[in-house]
């Protein structure tokens, strides 16, 4: 009998695991925009299935989800818009970009994706820096400490 528990168990596994593995997904946040600016970002698009693309929709979760998953909803989420693009090499993005500047520096997005076999949600935490802090950051030099005399 438990012999029989365990097949079960381990085919229940293994059909779900074919499932997931062919599931659309939500890959690396980009964020090429700094505080004070529109927001401007990419999520990474991956396992995608022929067909899902054309069909596949996103939008911010909803305050019921946020609360689910004890994420505090913020009003400048419904600055934020969604739409499904192709890199110069093919690759399909999420292109997320705000209707106005956002001004606070960190905002937790809880995305909701859906497509006609199935749906998904996945928080990403945006961080954004001041205007031309990266580029101070890579322009900063780099200082050693003198060697000490033996």
């Amino acid at each position: 009998m438990l012999g029989k528990i365990k097949s079960a168990v381990a085919f229940a596994l293994l059909v779900g695991a074919s499932f997931a593995v062919h599931a659309a997904g939500l890959g690396k946040l980009t964020v090429n925009s700094a505080l004070g600016q529109v927001l401007a970002a990419e999520i990474d698009l991956v396992s995608l299935q022929p067909g899902e693309l054309e069909s596949l929709s996103a939008r911010v979760a909803s305050p019921e989800s946020y609360r689910d998953a004890r994420i505090e909803y913020s009003s400048v989420l419904r600055l934020l818009r969604f739409s499904v693009e192709k890199r110069a090499n093919g690759q399909p993005y999420l292109k997320v970009t705000s209707v106005a500047p956002i001004n606070e520096p960190f905002v937790d997005v809880l995305i909701e994706v859906t497509w006609p076999a199935g749906r998904l949600q996945r928080e990403y935490p945006i961080l954004l820096d001041p205007p031309g802090f990266a580029d101070a950051k890579a322009r900063a030099p780099v200082s050693s400490a003198p060697a000490a005399a033996p």
